[in-house]
């Protein structure tokens, strides 16, 4: 699908879960972690190089992780907030692939996430779109692509404001997915109980 351009995947997961009390890379959903279930539906041809965020309970998590092609860095200013993960996954990215065309960033507690969101994402980028984020309810977020005309910008984050102020800046350039599920996130215990609901 994407042969003549190379598109990356940054999963963070580097945050400590302090709302929820236990590390939610490691909460269990259809028989894995939900850390594991992002990587396995992030293992698909067209994306070139894979990287997962660690930081916080790094060891723990990385015990429990099949890594096939992902390759896992640490970031040991993840307290500092989701643009210094998210930064410093775009680093590593170049570093291995200096001609990057656009990164894909997900998140690792969306049990929603499937193969068809990525092959949708990736479809209007092949279209000549910039952004791609998805969109549900009434909001708007991850996973979203960036084109590499965006990396400068992302790379002069801070805080936690992650990458949406980069969105707001450029809507002329931004189209969205529908991700039904993408309401669904694990900050709070409350969140697993509706987890265990959905995958009963």
């Amino acid at each position: 699908m994407s042969n003549t351009k190379f598109i990356g995947v940054i999963i963070l997961a580097a945050g400590s879960s302090s709302r929820l009390g236990h590390p939610k890379q490691l909460v269990r959903y259809r028989g894995k972690t939900l850390l594991q279930h992002t990587m396995d539906v992030l293992e698909q041809d067209f994306f070139h190089p894979k990287i997962v965020v660690l930081g916080a309970n790094d060891a723990t998590i990385r015990k429990d992780l099949k890594t096939q092609s992902f390759q896992l860095i640490t970031n040991p200013d993840w307290a500092e907030g989701m643009a210094s993960s998210l930064k410093q996954g775009l680093k590593h990215a170049l570093e291995l692939f200096p001609d990057l065309d656009a990164i894909v960033v997900s998140v690792s507690d969306q049990p929603g996430v499937r193969d068809e969101l990525f092959k949708s994402i990736i479809q209007l980028y092949s279209h000549g779109v910039k952004i791609v984020a998805s969109k549900y309810q009434e909001a708007v977020g991850v996973p979203v692509l960036f084109d590499k005309q965006f990396f400068t910008s992302i790379l002069k984050l801070s805080g936690d404001q992650g990458a949406k102020s980069i969105m707001k800046a450029n809507l002329d350039q931004v189209q969205y997915v529908d991700f039904d599920l993408g309401w669904l996130d694990i900050d709070k215990p409350e969140d697993i109980d509706t987890l265990n609901q959905l995958d009963a």
